[in-house]
């Protein structure tokens, strides 16, 4: 028998329902997309933060799906579906003691609704940052450099596109022909340190710059 929530949840909006629409249809990444725009205008909907973890599953991003689901256990603790999708990524993960105890308790709210257990929540969400026209999605930002020249870097799950913020100094250069220009552009700190997990956002910050350029790379 499925597992399915007790209450009702905050109605979908019409580019929520077109994103589900597309998970249904196969579309992960692109579904993925428009629930990181969605996310990012309305950073306290659980339900968002729950779909756009089942897409990152399809895409088996299973550490990104285990921080999607975990913060939207903190925003809604009685969330079945967040307690769900925990358990199959971590399931994925092999980490089968944590999936058996996030499954328990999606069961237990079921049955009982008891308290959240606390080890499950309090995991802040990286809102990734995206190109939307390139059905990219960029998480797990990683330091490159030094003090005098540092920056960020990430590339896209499958590989085929890369993302480099200066955050001080010069972007890095190397002699790897195999990635060409797509644009250039800047992104705001607020919007950059919101797509960082905690270790790597504190680094950042240490650095006062308010716009970060970035470059984005296509391989090939």
């Amino acid at each position: 028998m499925a597992i399915v929530a007790k209450r009702e949840r905050a109605p979908k909006c019409a580019e929520h329902r077109e994103a589900l629409t597309m998970l249904a249809n196969g579309m992960a990444r692109d579904a993925v997309l428009k629930l990181a725009s969605l996310t990012e205008k309305e950073p306290f909907n659980a339900q968002l933060c729950v779909d756009m973890g089942k897409g990152l599953l399809l895409l088996g991003m299973n550490e990104q799906a285990i921080i999607a689901a975990r913060h939207a256990i903190e925003l809604d603790c009685m969330n079945v579906e967040a307690f769900s999708l925990l358990a199959s990524a971590l399931d994925n993960q092999g980490e089968y003691a944590q999936a058996e105890q996030a499954l328990r308790r999606a069961l237990d709210i079921c049955i009982n609704g008891e308290a959240p257990l606390p080890d499950l929540e309090k995991e802040p969400m990286p809102i990734p940052l995206t190109a939307s026209d390139c059905a990219a999605i960029f998480m797990d930002f990683s330091l490159l450099g030094d003090c005098e020249n540092l920056a960020l870097r990430s590339l896209d799950s499958g590989k085929e596109y890369r993302l480099t913020l200066r955050v001080r100094g010069v972007l890095p250069t190397d002699e790897d022909e195999k990635w060409t220009l797509v644009r250039e552009g800047t992104y705001g700190r607020s919007r950059v340190i919101s797509a960082l997990d905690e270790k790597t956002a504190t680094a950042v910050q240490l650095f006062p710059a308010e716009q970060f350029p970035y470059i984005l790379e296509k391989k090939g």
